[in-house]
């Protein structure tokens, strides 16, 4: 027999593995709930690069914060040919400005545009429509230094381009922030060549996130009241601590006080996937999606709950070969939960032609990954009617 002593401390290990046998047995939460991967972190400890110090205040306002953000903001001016069915022709906003064309050369524009140095090495982020298709950019410095550009790689869906010059040594460079992290009221600070008129600055607010401006299936952006005019494009939004949190890309025609830009970290995302590879080529999958209604539930004999709807297959896709269907719900894709069409296209944004992600599904009574190999997004028009919303 077990002395009393050892007899209670093997009944109390049995107690204890009992509670956790029932702990375990208990619903896990749903499946689709998945913790979102991090972001690649970027890589600000260069050597020599220095912090922003200077704060704003209510003596000197943005006085000091902009002095101090302006030497890493550049002035772009480009020769592109006069040709209205260029590929990634100047967007109407910028308006460039055409210099006469010479007999039978075709003619040419100059397009004016705005870009942040991100590197000591002198890679300059900016918009693509700026300078794509372009024979010559030039590049305008605070100091009035000028520079020769050339393009390092171009992103179409979020009109991203990289560039580089040889300033022979260190240039001064921006700090980039994480633009997850903004919220809808606090201040901006935009620097640019608006018309033209070098290293302006404007200030204003976000006035809102998750913005759709009919850009596509990748249409995720900023809003903000700081003024936006044509030049500006490709320009840094700051905030107040003059880390760089957007790209500035346009303003809406026709409307005052409202404009819209990239958030950084799909910049960063670009940069990098640049930097190590050459032309960023995203994932495509080949569906359309929307948001699922109420009343769809029960028909679909789906559980409720956070994902989006497949509306359209296109034949011969990357999604029609690994066997999605109309009416299947993406609950998440390569780990990261779908909670809406605007979750699924940032997803999406951040996967590359030729990876396979796992993508969840729920369809009729049953739930599991579905492994779909991504494709380039063909360049000709495709049969996905996008109803209300789309998607890659």
């Amino acid at each position: 027999m077990m002395r009393p002593g050892i007899e209670w401390l093997v009944w109390g290990w049995v107690g204890i593995g009992a509670l956790a046998a029932f702990v375990g047995c208990r619903d896990p939460e749903p499946r689709w709930v998945v913790d979102r991967a991090p972001y690649r972190p970027w890589r600000e400890a260069e050597e020599g690069h220095r912090p922003v110090r200077a704060r704003v205040s209510l003596e000197s306002g943005f006085v000091d914060l902009a002095e101090e953000l302006k030497p890493a903001v550049v002035n772009l001016y480009a020769e592109v040919p006069l040709d209205p069915d260029r590929t990634g022709s100047a967007s109407p906003e910028d308006s460039p400005t055409a210099d006469p064309p010479a007999p039978g050369s075709g003619g040419r524009m100059r397009t004016l545009g705005s870009g942040a140095i991100v590197s000591l090495s002198g890679h300059i982020l900016t918009s693509r429509h700026v300078v794509a298709g372009a024979r010559s950019i030039q590049v305008r410095l605070l100091d009035g230094r000028e520079f020769a550009a050339r393009l390092v790689g171009e992103d179409e869906r979020y009109d991203l381009a990289l560039l580089q010059v040889d300033g022979g040594e260190p240039l001064p460079s921006v700090v980039l922030g994480d633009s997850e992290s903004l919220r809808v009221g606090q201040w901006l600070l935009v620097v640019g060549n608006p018309f033209g008129l070098e290293h302006t600055v404007s200030v204003g607010i976000l006035s809102a996130r998750d913005r759709s401006i009919g850009n596509g299936p990748f249409d995720d952006f900023l809003q903000l009241d700081a003024s936006i005019n044509p030049g500006n494009s490709g320009g840094p939004v700051f905030d107040t601590d003059g880390k760089m949190v957007a790209v500035a890309r346009l303003s809406r025609r026709g409307a005052q006080g409202i404009g819209f830009a990239v958030p950084v970290n799909v910049a960063k995302e670009f940069i990098e996937e640049v930097l190590s590879g050459g032309t960023v080529i995203r994932g495509w999958m080949g569906v359309a999606v929307q948001e699922v209604r109420p009343g769809d539930w029960e028909r679909l004999g789906i559980a409720p709950g956070p994902g989006v709807r497949v509306v359209r297959v296109v034949e011969g896709s990357p999604a029609a070969r690994a066997g999605l269907q109309e009416d299947d719900v993406v609950r998440a894709v390569a780990g990261r939960p779908v909670t809406g069409r605007s979750d699924f296209r940032k997803v999406m944004a951040m996967t590359r032609a030729g990876e396979t992600v796992e993508v969840l599904v729920s369809r009729r009574d049953r739930e599991g990954g579905v492994p779909v190999t991504l494709g380039a997004r063909p360049r000709l028009p495709l049969p996905e009617a996008e109803p209300p919303g789309g998607g890659p």
